[in-house]
């Protein structure tokens, strides 16, 4: 996919195109990610909803300090971010022994 993204960017139509946008009055800015390795090492399993973030939220602030996101709870998972009606990665957290964190926690953790 980069590579995908990389060649688009590179072809001529590419660049006429932005350059239109910019003459139309688009504005373009760079936007910095402060990534961190506060979760370096860490995999998540993310179950439920949660109160305040999305599940896009919370896997960006989780990339974003370095961890790991999967679907799945298995040995190899370091927390499991409980949401309401969490259902049965709960019950397969709790038989491997995975810590389940609430949102308020996992803020903690990442901030």
């Amino acid at each position: 996919m980069a590579e995908a993204i990389h060649t688009f960017f590179r072809m001529s139509s590419t660049k006429v195109l932005l350059l239109k946008l910019q003459q139309a009055g688009v504005q373009f800015s760079k936007v910095v990610l402060d990534r961190t390795d506060k979760l370096e090492g860490l995999t998540f399993v993310l179950s439920g909803t949660l109160p305040n973030l999305s599940r896009e939220e919370a896997t960006r602030i989780i990339l974003r300090n370095g961890g790991k996101v999967t679907s799945t709870v298995s040995k190899n998972t370091s927390y499991l971010l409980l949401g309401v009606k969490a259902g049965s990665k709960l019950q397969e957290a709790k038989r491997l022994g995975i810590p389940a964190v609430s949102e308020e926690e996992f803020l903690k953790l990442s901030s």
